[in-house]
């Protein structure tokens, strides 16, 4: 008798390996299922693309960002520490707000990317290297240690002259920035910055030799004997204007 086998049987008989895969297809089983290998190789790739890519966007973010908050970080410094040494000198009030009205306007022009970067390091490395605020300390000198002295008016009077015309001589240039370091050395001596510091008081006599010593340089620059009132904000416009041409 011939036995008719149909191709389920021949599948289910026919022998396999151990390490085979595949599954027979057995009546119970949907022609149309197969068993796949998962790929794992692709889904660590895939996963490894994912992450770069998750880096990718966050240092790009980050670029962003500081490329955003840099310039106010900058700015804010500048503004915060021109404000505070402002506020603390000897200057007259008019003076003070007329120099805080533009370092805050510098401030925040370079915030806004109207100066550059290396603008404002030009400008602010020409103040830090002009005699400007040297001559503020010379004139601090003279209001918080002349002034409260035991001077007399008049000694007083031929003080703040003195004082004037030696300040004349160095913003005209006929008197070196290094003759600071020979007017102050009674009433002042310089910080590990390298900057004047102002003494907290000083005797009759460190006053007469500050006094004296203005005078003396004054007088061999030539300096009219006359009165000149020192303007430390029309000063520092004029070397920010200078850097903004460059």
């Amino acid at each position: 008798m011939q036995q008719t086998l149909d191709r389920t049987t021949i599948i289910a008989s026919a022998p396999r390996s151990p390490d085979c895969p595949v599954k027979p297809v057995t009546p119970a089983m949907p022609r149309t299922q197969r068993f796949v290998l998962p790929n794992r190789r692709g889904s660590v790739l895939k996963g490894c693309l994912i992450a770069v890519a998750v880096m990718l966007v966050l240092v790009i973010g980050l670029g962003i960002f500081v490329a955003m908050t840099w310039r106010g970080f900058v700015a804010g410094t500048i503004k915060t520490a021109s404000v505070q040494a402002i506020s603390e000198s000897s200057l007259p009030q008019d003076q003070k707000d007329r120099l805080t009205t533009r370092m805050t306007g510098l401030a925040d022009d370079f915030k806004n990317g109207t100066l550059t970067f290396p603008q404002i390091i030009q400008i602010m490395q020409s103040i830090e290297q002009s005699p400007l605020i040297p001559l503020a300390t010379v004139y601090a000198a003279s209001s918080k240690l002349v002034e409260p002295s035991d001077l007399t008016t008049e000694e007083k009077a031929a003080a703040q002259r003195s004082i004037g015309r030696f300040a004349r001589g160095v913003v005209e240039e006929k008197i070196s920035s290094t003759a600071m370091d020979d007017v102050l050395a009674s009433v002042a001596t310089r910080g590990q910055n390298g900057q004047f510091e102002l003494k907290q008081s000083a005797t009759i006599e460190e006053v007469r030799t500050f006094i004296a010593a203005a005078k003396a340089k004054a007088d061999d620059a030539s300096i009219p004997d006359e009165d000149f009132q020192f303007d430390v904000a029309t000063e520092v416009d004029k070397v920010i204007d200078r850097g903004l041409q460059k």
